[in-house]
């Protein structure tokens, strides 16, 4: 998890090996050999590694990944279903499914605190976002529902 977050953070931030390698002091071969699988980094490397490729956007990612994303189906009207996104079991963001399209409805502010394919994925595998909004008043009258249905989560 943490060799493919590196990677990927290297590729989204179009730094080389060779460059990476040069800004922490090690050389490229050496750096390869680490940042393949089964290899094993030295705490110091890594730490030198995240540095150069932003500390807090690398641990958002890796926190990221050990959330649970849950869609708990709340009401259908008219053949389009209302559900509520449970995020490590706390009610967040709602979304509604019309076919395979899925709008997604988030607090103001908080759209890029959850991972969007995920949220698609929790749904189901054939559904894609058509639609992405910020609204607290939806956001609050499902979880609201959710909640009187269910008991507090907290």
């Amino acid at each position: 998890m943490i060799l493919d977050t590196i990677n990927r953070l290297r590729k989204e931030k179009k730094i080389t090996i060779a460059e990476l390698a040069e800004k922490i002091g090690m050389s490229p071969v050496t750096l390869q050999r680490n940042l393949s699988t089964g290899s094993k980094l030295k705490i110091d490397d890594l730490e030198a590694i995240i540095k150069v490729l932003g500390e807090e956007h690398f641990y958002f990612i890796m926190l990221a990944q050990f959330k649970t994303y849950e869609f708990v189906k709340m009401d259908i009207q008219d053949g389009e279903i209302w559900g509520i996104f449970l995020i490590n079991g706390e009610p967040k963001v709602v979304g509604l499914v019309d076919d395979y399209n899925l709008a997604l409805y988030f607090k103001e502010g908080e759209r890029y605190s959850y991972d969007i394919p995920r949220l698609e994925f929790a749904v189901g595998p054939d559904v894609g976002i058509w639609d992405i909004k910020e609204d607290n008043n939806i956001v609050n009258m499902w979880i609201y529902q959710y909640e009187r249905k269910s008991g507090p989560t907290r």
